[in-house]
């Protein structure tokens, strides 16, 4: 997920850079951003694909769409994207710094949800029967 989000990560922030009246600090900020918000997805995913594995399949397609970690998946990441960016507008505001804001904030998520990945997950993941 991440080497795949990575080039369009890179060519995003070079378009937000090129056509807007973004600053280079600004610029730098927005890239941090979406890299740690991506990792912080990916880990989110592994993490609950972890607790809710599906086994019980005849094609790939039912183990990855089909499974209850995709929607739990999807709607944690939605939750925590309305988390996230509602504290950035109200210091947009303010007349203040949201990516600031936005990059704490996600540095925050991506080092929970590593720490709950590598501990509660690992723990977890040792507990499966293949």
């Amino acid at each position: 997920y991440v080497i795949i989000c990575l080039p369009f990560i890179l060519v995003n922030t070079a378009l937000i850079y090129f056509f807007t009246n973004v600053s280079v600090f600004n610029c730098i900020l927005v890239l941090l951003i979406q890299i740690s918000l991506v990792l912080g997805y990916s880990l989110e995913g592994l993490w609950i694909n972890i607790l809710t594995p599906k086994f019980d399949w005849d094609n790939e397609v039912k183990a990855i769409k089909q499974g209850t970690g995709t929607l739990l998946s999807m709607l944690f990441g939605f939750a925590l994207g309305v988390i996230l960016y509602v504290p950035p507008f109200i210091f947009i505001a303010l007349d203040l710094n949201g990516f600031i804001v936005l990059l704490v904030d996600s540095l925050v998520v991506s080092t929970i949800m590593g720490v709950v990945l590598f501990t509660h997950g690992k723990k977890r993941y040792e507990l499966l029967e293949v």
